[in-house]
């Protein structure tokens, strides 16, 4: 297990994306946990997902189309700081309880 500031994920996140093939990587903001890196196979241990459910999911074309839109919208400079989504995550999680 790996524990990362969000300052240092937004700058190395390549390189704890390689590492999370190895560990999880914990992301603090704050000094609190507010994220974790994982590899795909221990994501799919823990969403019971096949390799096929996987490759199916990023073969998707609603996928696909989302990527998509989310290239363009950050290609056009349309993007949310990590500190609003935070928020929006926080607000959607307390809505849903």
């Amino acid at each position: 297990m790996r524990l990362v500031d969000i300052a240092e994920a937004q700058i190395n996140l390549s390189s704890l994306l390689v590492a999370a093939r190895g560990e999880r990587v914990f992301v603090a903001q704050g000094g609190e946990p507010v994220g974790v890196l994982l590899s795909v196979a221990d994501y799919q241990d823990w969403a019971g997902m096949t390799d096929g459910e996987v490759s199916a999911l990023f073969r998707s074309p609603a996928v696909q189309a989302k990527l998509e839109r989310a290239h363009l919208d950050y290609a056009a400079g349309r993007t949310v700081a990590h500190e609003e989504v935070g928020r929006r995550l926080t607000a959607r999680v307390k809505r849903d309880e």
